[in-house]
């Protein structure tokens, strides 16, 4: 479980240094919560496709001139576009669900 006790009030303490090896160690749990939550073993491979399906996110791909987005909302929803090769969608879509994390994180926190 994240420590919600480190917010953005109290970041002021911390280097900034610190505060980057804070936030990684935050994600770094959190990444370990989201795998114990959808029955990931952490040495097992994941389909962020799969996960995300596991997690209830709608992923849907589009025609837009940028990388993706993440709708918040009691149904997430990431819009990855449909024009970048695979390897860039698949990156994307971790990339929206670290970000919606992040999120969930500093709402926890505030």
């Amino acid at each position: 479980m994240i420590n919600t006790k480190t917010s953005k009030s109290n970041w002021g303490k911390y280097s900034v240094t610190n505060q980057k090896q804070e936030l990684a160690r935050q994600a770094m749990y959190k990444s370990a919560e989201v795998r114990q939550k959808a029955g990931i073993a952490n040495n097992q491979a994941i389909s962020i496709y799969d996960l995300c399906h596991k997690l209830g996110i709608t992923v849907r791909f589009v025609d837009i001139s940028m990388e993706g987005m993440y709708l918040g909302g009691q149904k997430p929803t990431f819009l990855l576009s449909a024009l970048r090769p695979l390897p860039r969608r698949n990156f994307t879509c971790a990339h929206e669900l670290g970000i919606m994390f992040l999120v969930t994180m500093q709402n926890l926190t505030n």
